[in-house]
Order: C-alpha cells, then structure tokens, then sequence
C-alpha cells in the first residue's frame, strides 16, 4: 500500500470518527434533570487499558484527551480508529517504498522535524517573565506621548473635497472662501468615494484618519478651529485635501494605572523576544563545532545587473 493511500484512508477514518463524535454530542437527547440525579457519572479508572497493538496502549485517559467523557459507543469508535492508525503508522515506517524518491523521503523528514520545532518554539514564546513597577513606569513615562495603545485615540468629524492636483484643491478653497458650501460642492468637485454623501466623515477615530488620509493630515485636524478650511493637505495617495473640521475630540493620555496593563502585555512581548533571541543565539554558539556553513552564505548578494555586466566584460 502506497504512503498516499494510506494517509487518505487515515485521514478519512478520522474524518468519520469526529463526524461521529460531533453529531453525538449535537444530536443527543439531552436527559432531563430527573434521570440525572438517578444515574450518577461513573468514575473510570483513567489507566484502564481500552486498547493495545505491540507495545503501544490507549488508557481511559488518552481517550478522554481525544473526547472528554464519550459514551461507550464513541469510545469504541476511537479504539477502533487508534488500532487502526497504529497498524498503518507500524507499517509505514517499516516501508521503504512509499517513498517515489529521496527528494520524497527527505521533505517529508523536514516536515516531521519542522512540527518538533514549531512546538518548541511556541513553548519559549510563551514563557512568563515578572514585569516590575520600576520597569512599567519608565516605559509609561518615556512612551505615554507615543504609544497609541497608552492613550485615548482623539476622533473628529468633518467634512472633504479631494482633488487630483493642487491647483484644483486651490481653485476649491477659493470657492469655499467666496461662500460655496463645502457639502455642495464635495458633490461636483471631489473624486473621493464619500463624494455623493457631500464628503462627510463620522466620528473617525485619529489612527483610521492617519491609515486612510496621513499623519500629517491628523496633525492639521488635532490642532484645526472648527469650521474653518484647512489645505491643501497632500494624502497617502499623492492628491490634495481641503478639510473643515465639524467636531473634535483630544487625544486623551491614560492614566498609570489604567495604563499598567497594556504596558505589561507590551513589556511581556519585548522579554518574551529577546529570551528567545538569546536562545537561538546560545543554541548556536553550544553547537558551533558541529556547524558548517559555505563560504558562499557570507560572500555579499551580486546585483543583477551588475553581474550582468561582468558576464558582457568576460565575452
């Protein structure tokens, strides 16, 4: 039997198997208080022995861990699925022809290698580290001004005409300072999606403000008179922004200790990458002896083209 065909039919049994198991616990009657009280939970003995192939033994506890508390019925399933799995994984490393070639045999080795490795790694990134008061305070102090997560996001709505060039945005402003109505004339003049709403704009949180338009448009928005034109302001898209300013509210810094939190979970990450930094770092220089790496791995990346050149020069 070929490695294909064997993964399939393992993977289709299983497939059965939880389909089984969901559609028990869905569609099971649910016993009413009364029958409850009659049939206490019975205690298994988590090392009782359900199922054995060679040395290999499936307990009442691993099958718990496959499917808390199954019904007999569910229990034979998984007993029967987990003999099978074993006899097909008995024979599959025994085989040396479900391999079609070495390339085959060793992809396969990098896999099963790189589900070790992914498992180690989540392991050492979730490693606690004790974050101290004098830590947290002077992240707060240094960051308070900076870190969106300490703060409040301040939030404006407004109303705007977005134009191809500058000189449209001009010739805009100086309709809107004639008297023109800035909602009105969004509608003709604009080329932004909102056009057709008049160009108006809800609520926008700062950060959303500085994703969509800039961060040179939040600054000249933060510090805006309201109802007043403020623009040309290039956007993130290269065209031009006449913005009047309906309603604002600050930017508000977070108290310490409504802060402390964030700033734990900030501290946290910042440890939990530079433990495992110095991990990897360790882990090769406890294993330098048995290391090699070409010369070629440090010789410094050829431009394209320039080695494009030298190749013309040699000819």
């Amino acid at each position: 039997m070929s490695y294909r065909t064997t993964k399939k039919i393992t993977l289709l049994v299983l497939i059965a198997v939880l389909t089984l198991c969901f559609s028990s616990k869905v569609f099971a009657a649910k016993p009413d208080k009364a029958s409850e009280k009659e049939k206490p939970t019975l205690k298994h003995n988590p090392k009782e022995v359900i199922a054995k192939v060679g040395d290999a033994v499936l307990t009442r506890e691993k099958v718990n861990w496959m499917q808390k508390d199954a019904k007999p019925e569910i229990v034979k399933k998984i007993a029967d699925w987990w003999i099978e799995t074993e006899l097909f994984y008995e024979d599959a490393v025994k085989s040396d022809d479900m391999f079609k070639d070495e390339m085959d045999r060793y992809m396969f080795e990098l896999q099963y290698k790189k589900m070790y490795v992914i498992k180690l790694v989540d392991h050492l990134q979730v490693k606690d580290f004790d974050i101290s008061d004098k830590e947290a305070k002077k992240y707060y102090k240094k960051n308070k001004a900076t870190d969106s997560k300490l703060q409040t996001l301040g939030q404006a709505t407004f109303y705007h005409i977005e134009c191809d060039t500058s000189e449209k945005a001009q010739e805009v402003l100086k309709k809107l300072k004639a008297g023109g109505d800035i909602k009105e004339l969004a509608k003709t003049e604009s080329i932004a999606k909102d056009a057709k709403k008049g160009g108006y704009v809800i609520k926008m949180g700062f950060g959303v403000i500085k994703r969509r338009f800039s961060p040179e448009i939040v600054k000249q928005i933060e510090k805006a008179k309201l109802n007043k034109f403020i623009g040309p302001l290039k956007n993130k898209k290269g065209k031009f922004e006449i913005i009047s300013v309906e309603s604002l509210r600050e930017t508000k810094i977070l108290s310490f200790e409504k802060a402390r939190k964030k700033i734990n979970s900030t501290l946290m990450g910042q440890k939990r990458k530079q433990y495992f930094a110095d991990y990897k770092e360790n882990l090769k220089k406890v294993n330098a002896k048995k290391i090699y790496r070409s010369p070629i791995l440090d010789e410094p990346a050829e431009d394209k083209e320039s080695g494009e050149a030298k190749e013309k020069e040699k000819k």
